[in-house]
């Protein structure tokens, strides 16, 4: 369902100020910098300090209420940018293999 709603959320014109409303519900969109800041830091540092930092920075999204569904397919939409071509179809066979 939150799937729907986030891709509904694209379409909407009023979508870029973060507001979808849906009758009397108004939901808010999840802010997409943050997951670019978090694959960003994934990218930067892998060490216990930075997983620390991303941590919070992923525990802050959930309690806001961002689904984490959504919440992990935009940062794994931002890692995979990062990536190289080789890696990136090595990861991407993972994913496809997992999901199957």
């Amino acid at each position: 369902m939150a799937d729907v709603i986030w891709e509904q959320m694209a379409r909407e014109p009023d979508a870029g100020q973060g507001v979808l409303c849906l009758g009397p519900v108004l939901i808010l969109r999840p802010p997409h910098g943050v997951q670019q800041e978090i694959a960003a830091d994934v990218m930067r540092e892998q060490t216990p300090k930075q997983l620390y930092v991303v941590r919070g920075k992923l525990y802050e999204l959930l309690v806001n209420c961002i689904p984490p569904e959504v919440i992990f397919r935009r940062l794994t939409t931002e890692l995979l940018r990062r990536l190289d071509d080789e890696l990136r179809h090595k990861v991407q066979t993972l994913l496809f293999k997992a999901v199957a």
